[in-house]
């Protein structure tokens, strides 16, 4: 009996299954300095009066001063006067001016950014006990910015800074818990220090706390109260918020609101959130919510993709193999399976591998097919590892090798494939006992690496 080849062209999962995904925070970049003293200065005390204290070395009329020409409060705004005066201050040990230098350094607020800088100045404020500035710290600490990359120092800065309040701090010390980086990985302690935050109006951490709700993570399941987190967050314009109650209100633990759920998609697609734009992109495509409009969901689709979505890549490679709402391109599908697959998606990497080898859309090149099915195969993708074992078994494009073909044919049938289990039973009457056994020790070898 001659075998064939499998292809994987699978359809698009439907909405309905997808679930909602808790996003990976890292503790940078988007936080604003607070300002000490943004009042008037000159309707509490003439600039020539604070000017002539700064002038006498008054280490708080110099901070003063700093601040006015920073904001331009009662003066011209000049970034490098205020420079001038927050450094006088600074190196009069004045916490405020050493923080505000730090910002000044690490973000580039009229000078060159220099993360050594800021390091310097955020340290001594730090030691200070000023707990913006400790923040700031853990940051250059956990993000290796002017610093040796130190999580465990991280916790110590962030710590600190929690202990004061701070609440991005508490938000941050939850994420190292949350992940395990420099302390025990501890899901209970991460909920209590993000509702902290989240209760001050941190929307990064009623993020995550919506998102602790919906999977019972460190607290008891509840969609309700995930809603109401994911909502609080969303209402901020965090857009992981946003998608994620968009998903919700497609019937992921609470009523079914179409129209719910385009608002909130539609907003956080605004802002260029990718699977926002991916999802929209496959309601339009499958009709769910909206009418069934197959051009749309591929434009959709491809700004998802063109923001680095995967599975948005693979989606429009599916597409474009079966011309679905657009003309049919093997090229083209290739174009978008091979980004997928380069960022490990298995359905793609196979999915290639047919392509190449039947020359479908792409040049035939057994070569080509043989790495992405050996990439696919090693992830558990069942229909891989299957044309793996036909490539040994036919000797298509490979040397001829039943006890390689054996092993993979043995690893697909455990994975539910029928037509590995009869081809495996065929090619055992043409080995023997030895191959056999080698074989199985082969396939063993390689479930150790799956």
């Amino acid at each position: 009996m001659r075998r064939k080849q499998y292809s994987n062209q699978m359809p698009v999962n439907s909405i309905r299954s997808l679930l909602i995904v808790a996003v990976l925070f890292l503790c940078f970049g988007g936080w604003s300095r607070s300002a000490i003293g943004q009042t008037d200065a000159g309707e509490i005390e003439s600039l020539s009066a604070i000017t002539s204290r700064a002038e006498k070395g008054d280490a708080l009329a110099q901070y003063q001063l700093g601040e006015m020409y920073y904001y331009g409060n009662s003066v011209p705004q000049k970034r490098d006067v205020a420079l001038k005066w927050y450094e006088k201050s600074a190196e009069q040990g004045h916490a405020d001016s050493q923080y505000s230098l730090g910002w000044i350094y690490d973000y580039g607020e009229g000078v060159q950014e220099d993360d050594t800088t800021a390091l310097k100045w955020y340290t001594k404020a730090a030691e200070q006990g000023y707990a913006d500035a400790q923040f700031h710290l853990a940051v250059m600490f956990e993000h290796e910015l002017g610093a040796t990359k130190n999580d465990a120092e991280a916790v110590r800065w962030y710590t600190k800074a929690a202990e004061q309040g701070n609440p991005d701090a508490e938000f941050c010390l939850g994420v190292m818990f949350d992940n395990g980086r420099g302390v025990p990985k501890d899901n209970a302690m991460a909920f209590r220090l993000y509702l902290k935050a989240a209760e001050k109006g941190n929307a990064n951490a009623q993020h995550k706390l919506g998102v602790a709700y919906y999977n019972g993570k460190g607290v008891a399941k509840s969609h309700d109260k995930a809603f109401y987190w994911y909502t609080k967050a969303a209402e901020q314009g965090n857009a992981d918020s946003q998608t994620s109650l968009g998903l919700m209100n497609l019937g992921h633990g609470v009523r079914r609101n179409e129209a719910e759920a385009l608002k909130w998609l539609a907003k956080a697609a605004e802002q260029e959130h990718s699977h926002a734009q991916y999802l929209i992109g496959l309601m339009h495509k499958e009709g769910d919510g909206v009418p069934r409009n197959e051009v749309e969901g591929v434009r959709w689709l491809t700004m998802a993709a063109e923001n680095g979505h995967v599975e948005a890549y693979y989606v429009l490679g599916l597409t474009f193999f079966n011309g679905e709402g657009v003309p049919k391109d093997g090229e083209i599908a290739a174009k978008w399976y091979t980004k997928a697959a380069e960022q490990g998606h298995a359905i793609a990497q196979a999915n290639l591998g047919v392509m190449f080898y039947h020359g479908d859309g792409v040049p035939k090149n057994d070569a080509m097919a043989l790495k992405w099915y050996i990439q696919a195969a090693l992830q558990g993708n069942a229909v891989a590892q299957f044309n793996l074992a036909f490539m040994h078994h036919e000797g298509a494009g490979v040397p001829q090798d039943y006890v390689r073909a054996y092993a993979w044919y043995s690893i697909s049938a455990a994975g539910g494939s029928k037509s590995a289990r009869n081809n495996l039973d065929e090619l055992a009457k043409f080995m023997t006992s030895d191959q056999i056994a080698e074989a199985k020790q082969t396939s063993l070898a390689i479930r150790a690496k799956l």
